[in-house]
Parts: structure tokens; C-alpha cells; sequence
């Protein structure tokens, strides 16, 4: 069967409207309580869904967003997701300063201690050197800044049970890329190659790294059908989940296996736990 005439977006911003990421975001962003924020910084703001929960909890805490005080930046090296993020920001937020710039994470072009807050919405685990984004994080946050993240992707996320279920979904992805493109070429990262690191290894790199942990909590969402579809697509994760292939094959694959695993998945969503994490810079 050939899927390519279906293949739509490959950006993160179909998941990121989804209900559990929203979610997701709202509970990273209520670890936020300090109103001494002038510049608050986005790592890996992908298309400002993060970015958007954290100036909303801002302004329920009464921070004067609008003010010119008051900036947000956000990185991200997807050239896509800041194009999509700046209309998406400037249509909701149309009287706050937002840059977004095509950057990496662990490199940011900000004086030491210039920021007040500085969050990473589910893209930690993405980083090989973490030691070095944790370095580069307490240049440039001021001492007592905060420093935010989350990720589903830590030793810990899988609840019991189902982690067959996701390994079902690659095995039919597997064979749908297959049936569309033949076998995988060589070369591209191996899935995950980075490794996930426990709520302990996280804590144990932010002390070395000079930051106090305030909180470090895990949270259950799910994943429903169209989740897993609008996930599968997106191209920085069927890149590395299915090395080797197109990565618009792969990535329509992994929507299409998406379907296939829960036709035989009597349940309407499978569930996952997000790790949650607050530090402080010393």
C-alpha cells in the first residue's frame, strides 16, 4: 500500500495541541512562582506551546507581560516550527516582546546572568551533552534564577505494562516502511542513542552543575490514536526512530502504525508519565 500521496506536516505542532501536551505544559509552567521575571527564556520552544503556558501563568501572577521590561526569547534549530511559533505568539500575544531565533540550545548568545527564568519543554533527553546545556544554563540565568524542564522521555516513563505496546508500534512501522520503500539504508542515529537518564541522574547533574532542586515530580498523561499519529509525524522523532529511512517514509509510517496498534489495543488511549523538574541557579 502506498501512503506518500497522504504524508501532510512533519512539525511538532500538530502534537503540541494535543490535550496531554497542553497538560504537560501547564504543570511545568505552574512551578513558576516568582514574579522577578524580566527575561524568561524558551529552550527548544519548537512552535511556542511552552512558551505561551509560561507567560499565561506569568500574567495570573500578575507580571506585567506587556511591559517593555518585560522580553521572552526562545531557541530552536527547526527552521518550520519558529516560523509557525512567531505567528502563533504574535497573534496571541500581540503587545509582549517575543524573539525567537534559530539557535542552538547549548549555545545562546545572551550575557552571563541576563536571564530570569530559563525552561526547556521535553527536549532534554535530545541532548548528548547535558553537562554542557546545564553549564551553558547557569551562565546565563542570575543567581537565584530558575530553571525548568520537563521530558517524557526518562528512565521511568514507561508505566508497567506498556512498554510492549511501543515497541509493537516500531515492529509495525518497521513493516510499513518496508512495504513502501524496501529495506532501510544505512546510516542516521540509532533510536535513542542518547541515554535516558533517571529523576536521580537528572538531580545528581544539576548539583554538579550549581543549581538546588526544588521539586522533581512525575506526572501520567495519555496518548491517544491521534496523538501517536500526530507524534509519529513529526520529523525530529521518526528520524531517529527509524534510521535509514526517508524521513518522510518514516514518518508517515509511524502514523500509520499508529492506527494499526490500537485497532488491536482495547483501550482508547495508552498511558505514559512525564517527568517534571524545578531547580534553582546558586
Amino acid at each position: 500500500m502506498n501512503h506518500i500521496g497522504s504524508i501532510g506536516s512533519m512539525s511538532y505542532e500538530a502534537y503540541s495541541r494535543s490535550l496531554a501536551y497542553r497538560a504537560a505544559n501547564r504543570v511545568l509552567a505552574a512551578e513558576l512562582d516568582t514574579e522577578d521575571v524580566h527575561l524568561m527564556v524558551d529552550l527548544a520552544c519548537g512552535t511556542g506551546a511552552l512558551t505561551s503556558a509560561l507567560i499565561e501563568r506569568l500574567q495570573e501572577m500578575g507580571v506585567s507581560v506587556n511591559e517593555a521590561s518585560f522580553r521572552v526569547l526562545g531557541v530552536d534549530t527547526s527552521a518550520e516550527s519558529l516560523e509557525l511559533g512567531r505567528r502563533h505568539l504574535t497573534e496571541r500575544w500581540p503587545e509582549c516582546t517575543i524573539e525567537l531565533r534559530h539557535a542552538p540550545a547549548s549555545s545562546l548568545q545572551l550575557p552571563d546572568r541576563a536571564a530570569d527564568v530559563v525552561a526547556m519543554g521535553n527536549a532534554v533527553h535530545l541532548i548528548r551533552d547535558r553537562p554542557g546545556l546545564f553549564a551553558e544554563v547557569h551562565r546565563v540565568l542570575r543567581p537565584g534564577g530558575r530553571f525548568l524542564f520537563n521530558t517524557s522521555f526518562y528512565a521511568g516513563t514507561f508505566v508497567p505494562g506498556t512498554e510492549r505496546l511501543y515497541l509493537d508500534w516500531l515492529r509495525y512501522a518497521l513493516t510499513t516502511a518496508e512495504s513502501m520503500s524496501g529495506p532501510r539504508g544505512r546510516g542516521g542515529i540509532p533510536a535513542f542513542a542518547t541515554p535516558w537518564l533517571s529523576m536521580p541522574e537528572y538531580a545528581g547533574l544539576l548539583k554538579v552543575g550549581g543549581f538546588a532542586v526544588r521539586s522533581a515530580a512525575e506526572h501520567e498523561f495519555g496518548l491517544t490514536q491521534q496523538d501517536l499519529e500526530d507524534i509519529g509525524r513529526y520529523s525530529g522523532l521518526s528520524s531517529v526512530l527509524l534510521p535509514g529511512y526517508p524521513v518522510a517514509i518514516a514518518s508517515e509510517s509511524l502514523a500509520v502504525a499508529a492506527g494499526t496498534l490500537f485497532a488491536n489495543f482495547a483501550a482508547s488511549e495508552i498511558r505514559r508519565r512525564w517527568l517534571t523538574v524545578d531547580s534553582i541557579r546558586l
